[in-house]
């Protein structure tokens, strides 16, 4: 005689438990866009996803080592650089006088161009070149004001 196993009073699948989820997540959606007035998902996938990208920043400073046969003291805007000045240099698609605020170190205003930055990058002006090579390339988050 063989003993039969008791069948059990309720088999849970994946493919349960993947619909209580969903429905767990249409809940929250649902509440929270009713709380705030809106009707669609969109902003509250927009908030969860939402992440600041990191530029690319380096250093350089105004001298012939940095700025090569354009070491005149100006920038590409035409701005006499002065020291203690912060001025940035950007790619074409950032217009001049736009400000920035580099995470960590303040304001800077683009004044400057510069053949090697392109989009997603940028250039920060040193006193000195050995500040500017003590700064190196980093990898920053960067608020365009």
């Amino acid at each position: 005689m063989s003993e039969q196993k008791e069948k059990p009073k309720y088999r849970i699948t994946s493919v349960m438990i993947t619909l209580v989820i969903a429905a767990l997540i249409l809940a929250v959606v649902q509440h929270n866009s009713v709380s705030s007035g809106d009707t669609s998902i969109k902003p509250l996938l927009r908030k969860q996803v939402e992440v600041s990208p990191l530029f690319k920043v380096t250093g350089y400073c105004d001298g012939p080592c940095c700025c090569g046969k354009y070491a005149d003291g100006i920038t590409a805007s035409g701005h006499v650089i002065k020291k203690g000045d912060k001025i940035a240099a950007a790619p074409k698609s950032i217009p001049f006088g736009t400000i920035i605020v580099v995470d960590g170190h303040g304001e800077y205003v683009i004044k400057d161009r510069g053949g090697a930055i392109k989009d997603g990058c940028f250039d920060l002006l040193f006193d000195s070149h050995q500040d500017a090579l003590n700064f190196g390339v980093q990898y920053l988050e960067v608020v365009i004001k």
